[in-house]
C-alpha cells in the first residue's frame, strides 16, 4: 500500500507539472558599448534587470518571467553585429593582419569591416571556427619552427 503522503505529492506534481522552472539568464559582451545598448533597451522596454560581475565582467541578468520579452529586445540592439556570420575581433592589428593573410591563402572568403568602433573580420558562417583554425595553424607552425631552430621562432 502507498502511503497518502505519497498519492498527495504525486497527485500535486501531476496537476502542477513537473518542468524545471525557467532560469535567470545572463549576458555579457566584451564591447562596453553593445553592453550598454543592452541595458539601455531593456531600462526602455521596462524589463527589469541587475548586473553581476562575474571573473571581473559584467553581467547583465533578468528574471525568467522576462526571458522572451528580454530576447527579444536584445535582438533589436544588434548584440550579434553581423546576423549570420561569424566574426573576430582583434585587439592586435598584427594578429588581425595574419590572421586575414591566412584567409587569403585558404582562398576564405571574407571582409574586415568597421563596426561598434573596431575593425571585425567576417566570414560565412558554414566556413566553420576560423579562428579556433587559425590559431591551432600557428601552434603548429611555431613548434616547426622552433624545432628547426629557423628564424622567426622567437614571435611563437
Amino acid at each position: 500500500m502507498i502511503p497518502f503522503r505519497c498519492c498527495a505529492v504525486a497527485a500535486f506534481l501531476a496537476l502542477t507539472g513537473c518542468d524545471e522552472p525557467a532560469r535567470p539568464r545572463l549576458i555579457a559582451t566584451s564591447n562596453p558599448d553593445a553592453q550598454q545598448r543592452a541595458k539601455d533597451a531593456l531600462r526602455d522596454a521596462g524589463i527589469p534587470f541587475s548586473t553581476e560581475i562575474r571573473d571581473g565582467q559584467e553581467f547583465i541578468t533578468w528574471p525568467p518571467a522576462h526571458n522572451a520579452a528580454a530576447e527579444a529586445v536584445l535582438g533589436r540592439t544588434g548584440r550579434e553585429p553581423f546576423p549570420g556570420k561569424r566574426n573576430a575581433q582583434f585587439p592586435d592589428a598584427a594578429l588581425q593582419k595574419q590572421f586575414t593573410q591566412w584567409l587569403l591563402k585558404r582562398e576564405i572568403k571574407h571582409q574586415v569591416v568597421r563596426s561598434y568602433g573596431q575593425e571585425w573580420v567576417v566570414w560565412d558562417r558554414e566556413a566553420g571556427d576560423l579562428v579556433r583554425q587559425f590559431m591551432e595553424s600557428r601552434g603548429a607552425d611555431c613548434k616547426n619552427r622552433v624545432a628547426g631552430g629557423r628564424a622567426g621562432a622567437e614571435g611563437c
